[in-house]
């Protein structure tokens, strides 16, 4: 992301003179998930708090000098490139400050973080923050509607923050920052065009502010196909009659929903009995519970469906929504093709990971990637891999074989032999027990264990 700053000054005289300071603090000529710190005055504003999914503390080096003197936090968006970081922050850093958010961004930002959490701690020994601090952070939130003018008290008397439409995602939200006649838009990640459910960006947030906050994370990429969703769906079917599956890499709570309705529309239309759809995260059926709750988050066309026929648009009796590899092993038993939506988009651990490395190898199976991944992360990995070597074919007109990739699948695994006898006596040890100590019970052993594969990619 890119961070920057274009600064208006009217001609006509201010009342009172503000000082604006502005900080990236991470977030700013790179793709690192956001954060900012936006000073008016003496008033800290810390704007995004994001983190990527591989949790490393290093991130917050800039942040943890300046997290106990934040006044309030504004979020943007559920996912974690813009609130991921709110957990450790408020356990391990010391932010106490009251946190600014919608309804959505509030309950699908707990969906993110619990199936993140879950995606580690059930793999590896994670204690970068639990589920505890998840809930923790999530108790300081103050929920705002769109186009609500929330005055500040206290030390931040005399600023007013409104929220307006993002797009992007449910509740997704374009933060205007007013004080006396200076007026700072927060805009990033927001998306011009309405979609299946959601609303576009509202212009009027774009009102000649003094100073707009803004990034260019898109602008070397090259535009958007037209039929984009057309050829997606091609993908797809001609996957599935080749008896092939699919996985989509997906988010827990964002842009899944958009990817749904597209999927929902194809398989009502064509009346698809044969393929099956799973969604697969830690928390899938109660994040689209709560999202069929946001219907007044939703854009017009949604509300005037809804009025019509009292049919939700977020009902998919076609899908199902798993929770377990084990209950998607009991649905692959059945030897037919289908379409899985799995967590995390990153492909740096979790079901999405354990899927990709099983059905990879298989040419009849397809991997689509509905959105770039971070860097560094397997998804990137993956797709870069597999344009060099389609470049190499086009250059060389010969085949240049599969991209081989190589990633870690970490899992839990009951220790035992020697290792876990080392173990049972650091514990005697630890305890202060003698040689005759009770061996503790199974489930309450550490557990690890790592596996690597090497698949390829056609």
């Amino acid at each position: 992301f890119f961070a920057s700053l274009s600064t208006e000054c009217p001609e006509r005289e201010r009342p009172a003179h503000v000082m604006i300071l502005f900080t990236p603090l991470c977030g700013a000529h790179s793709e690192a998930p956001l954060c900012y710190l936006l000073e008016l005055d003496d008033f800290k504003l810390l704007l995004d708090c994001g983190w990527e999914d591989s949790f490393d503390t290093d991130h917050f080096d800039l942040l943890k000098h300046v997290a106990e003197d934040v006044d309030a936090v504004l979020i943007s968006h559920p996912d974690m490139a813009h609130l991921g970081g709110l957990p450790y922050a408020v356990a391990q850093l010391g932010l106490k400050a009251p946190i600014y958010a919608t309804l959505p961004v509030h309950k699908m930002g707990e969906m993110f973080l619990y199936d993140a959490e879950r995606h580690k701690s059930s793999r590896e020994d994670f204690r970068t923050f639990t589920l505890d601090d998840i809930d923790l952070a999530f108790e300081q939130f103050v929920q705002l509607k769109y186009f609500q003018r929330f005055r500040l008290e206290g030390k931040g008397r005399g600023i007013v923050i409104t929220a307006f439409p993002a797009g992007h995602m449910v509740g997704s939200a374009m933060w205007r920052i007013s004080k006396e006649t200076d007026e700072i838009l927060y805009a990033v990640d927001y998306h011009h065009r309405k979609e299946r459910i959601l609303p576009s960006l509202d212009l009027s947030a774009f009102s000649k502010p003094t100073v707009t906050i803004t990034d260019a994370f898109n602008a070397s990429r090259p535009p958007v196909r037209q039929n984009r969703d057309a050829r997606l769906l091609d993908t797809i079917m001609s996957t599935l009659r080749a008896d092939g599956s699919v996985l989509i890499p997906c988010d827990t709570a964002g842009r899944i929903f958009e990817l749904l309705m597209l999927l929902d529309e194809r398989w009502r239309q064509h009346n698809i009995v044969s393929y099956r759809v799973a969604v697969l995260s830690n928390v899938a059926h109660r994040a689209v519970e709560f999202a069929r709750g946001m219907l007044e988050w939703m854009n017009e066309n949604v509300h005037r469906r809804f009025d019509h026929s009292r049919y939700h648009p977020l009902t998919f009796d076609h899908f199902l929504f798993l929770h377990s590899m084990e209950e998607l092993d009991k649905l692959r038993a059945e030897r037919r093709p289908m379409v899985v939506l799995a967590t995390p988009p990153s492909l740096n651990t979790g079901f999405s990971l354990e899927i990709f490395s099983k059905w990879a190898s298989q040419e009849k199976n397809a991997i689509i990637f509905v959105e770039q991944g971070p860097e560094g992360s397997v998804a990137r990995m993956v797709v870069e891999e597999y344009t060099k070597k389609q470049r190499q074919r086009e250059e060389s007109g010969m085949d240049a074989g599969p991209a081989i990739i190589t990633v870690d699948i970490s899992r839990k695994v009951p220790i035992e032999g020697d290792e876990l006898e080392e173990w049972e006596e650091r514990e005697r040890q630890r305890r202060g027990g003698g040689g005759g100590a009770a061996s503790p019970k199974l489930d309450t052993l550490p557990l690890a264990g790592c596996h690597k594969f090497s698949g390829w990619v056609q």
